[in-house]
C-alpha cells in the first residue's frame, strides 16, 4: 500500500503553516494544500519553494475568508462583513451561483500561480468540490489549468459513512474517471485511518496495491481529533503500520496499539 499524507489548510494561520512545514521537513507529510485566499497564504507560498520533494496543491475555498472576485450571487453565502460562510449545503446551487464559484476558484488558482507556486493537485476547504453540482467546475478548472491530480471522495473499507454519501460519492468519481482526472485509490482523514483498522470490518488485504490519500491538519486546533491526529503522526503509528505489515496483509493486528501508547 502506499501512503501519501497530505497537510490541509496551509495558509491558515501562522501556526498552521510552522506546524506544517515542520512536519514536512521530518519527512512526515508528503504533500500540502493551500488555501489562497487566507491570511497567510504568502507566507506558505514562498515557503512552499524551499521543499521541492513535497507536492503542493490548491485548497479551493468558497466557506472562508473573503471572496477574491466578489460576486452578486454569493449574496447567499456570505455573512454580515462579507466573508464565506460555510452554507453552500443549505442554499440552491443554480447556474448564477456555480459560474461565481468558477471564477472564483479561477482567481484563487491564479492567484498561486501569480506566487510562484506550480499547484500539483487540486481539492477543497470542507470537501465541497465534492458536491455534484460542483462537478463540471472542477472539470473545467482542470482542463483550463492542467491540473489532473483531484481528491476523491471514497473512503477505506471500515470507514463509516452514510449510505447516501456512498452513493454520491461513487457517481463523483465514475465522473471523473471518464474525464481522466488522476486519483488516489483511498482517502481518508488519519484519525478516520486509526479508528478504521480497530475496527472488525476493516480487511487490510484490501488495502494491497492501492494508494491512500491520509489527510492532517497540523496547526489547527479548531477540533481537539486535529490535535490528536498530529501527535498520532509525530509519534510514528505510520511507521509501525509499515514495520508491523498489517496494513499491507493482514499480517499483525492494529489493536496491539492505543492512543495512550503513541501520543
Amino acid at each position: 500500500m502506499h501512503i501519501r499524507v497530505n497537510a490541509d489548510d496551509l495558509g491558515l494561520t501562522a501556526p498552521v503553516n510552522d506546524e506544517s512545514f515542520d512536519l514536512i521537513s521530518r519527512g512526515l507529510v508528503h504533500s500540502a494544500s493551500i488555501i489562497a485566499n487566507a491570511p497567510e497564504t504568502v507566507d506558505a507560498i514562498k515557503r512552499a519553494g524551499k521543499y521541492p520533494r513535497c507536492r503542493f496543491g490548491v485548497h479551493l475555498n468558497v466557506t472562508q475568508f473573503q471572496p477574491l472576485r466578489p460576486a452578486a450571487a454569493f449574496a447567499p453565502v456570505l455573512d454580515k462583513r462579507g466573508d464565506f460562510a460555510n452554507t453552500f449545503w443549505r442554499v440552491r446551487r443554480d447556474k448564477p451561483l456555480l459560474l461565481a464559484v468558477y471564477r472564483e476558484w479561477s482567481a484563487q488558482i491564479e492567484r498561486c500561480l501569480e506566487l510562484g507556486l506550480c499547484p500539483a493537485h487540486i481539492d477543497s476547504h470542507h470537501d465541497v468540490h465534492l458536491l455534484p453540482e460542483f462537478l463540471p467546475v472542477v472539470f473545467r478548472l482542470q482542463s483550463r489549468f492542467g491540473i489532473r491530480n483531484l481528491r476523491r471522495g471514497r473512503r477505506i473499507p471500515g470507514a463509516t459513512r452514510q449510505f447516501r454519501r456512498a452513493m454520491r460519492d461513487g457517481i463523483w468519481i465514475a465522473g471523473c474517471v471518464f474525464r481522466g482526472a488522476q486519483l488516489s485509490d483511498y482517502r481518508c482523514d488519519l484519525h478516520e485511518f486509526w479508528n478504521a483498522t480497530q475496527s472488525s470490518a476493516y480487511h487490510a488485504a484490501s488495502l494491497e496495491n492501492r494508494s491512500l490519500e491520509l489527510i492532517v491538519h497540523p496547526g489547527n486546533h479548531f477540533e481537539p481529533v486535529f490535535r490528536e491526529e498530529t501527535e498520532l503522526l509525530r509519534a510514528g503509528w505510520l511507521g509501525h503500520v509499515k514495520e508491523r505489515g498489517f496494513a499491507a496483509n493482514g499480517a499483525a493486528s492494529a489493536a496491539s496499539y492505543s492512543w495512550s501508547e503513541l501520543l
